[in-house]
């Protein structure tokens, strides 16, 4: 009777461990899934934007657009310019794709035939600045994109690309995949030598 006891208090306790590794294996098991988030105006800001899209984009996520907006132009106004300590943002950008992110921006999808234009505002008193700066170790997808009127100036780090002025459109630092994209009318503008401090050499 003793024997059959024990027995029997060693089988529940193995099958009390047994539900446990399972309920951790199943809970370790379970992947995280990439996201698809869709962008359902052409504002430059704002909800269901294209820069509402990718600011809450995670590593791995693809940006896709609405079918009403198959042809559509986002014309933006409004650029980043990270200057703080550290920062690897090379001058003013609409989009700085940082900290080792991984993002697609498909014009493709939901049926589109037209595809998409990302551009800077043509309008009067518009700041220059290029469209997208793809900063080290992260990696930047465009398919079906067409870029267009991105304007660097070189000249100092208040302006896009130092004082080589590079990269008009796109300025990648990291990986860079473009899929039936078109780059058009966009300028990267050399200047001299800027220094607000002392150097050497």
């Amino acid at each position: 009777m003793f024997t059959h006891r024990v027995i029997s208090f060693l089988t529940s306790q193995a099958l009390t461990v047994l539900r446990l590794a399972f309920i951790l294996l199943l809970t370790a098991a379970v992947p995280t899934w990439a996201a698809t988030l869709t962008v359902t105006n052409s504002n430059d800001s704002g909800a269901g934007s294209l820069r509402a899209q990718i600011a809450t984009a995670a590593t791995g996520d693809t940006i896709v657009f609405d079918a009403a907006l198959d042809g559509a132009t986002i014309s933006l106004t409004t650029f980043v310019n990270d200057l703080t300590t550290g920062s690897k943002q090379f001058g003013p950008s609409a989009f700085f794709i940082t900290g080792s992110q991984a993002l697609t921006i498909d014009a493709t999808a939901n049926g589109l035939t037209k595809g998409i234009v990302i551009a800077r505002s043509s309008a009067a008193g518009t700041a220059n600045f290029r469209l997208f700066d793809v900063g080290a170790g992260s990696s930047l997808t465009l398919r079906g994109v067409t870029l267009s009127n991105g304007y660097v100036r070189g000249g100092s780090s208040l302006y896009a690309g130092g004082a080589l002025g590079a990269g008009g459109a796109i300025f990648n630092q990291g990986t860079l995949t473009l899929d039936r994209c078109t780059l058009t009318g966009n300028t990267a503008v050399g200047g001299d030598v800027f220094s607000s401090g002392s150097s050497g050499g």
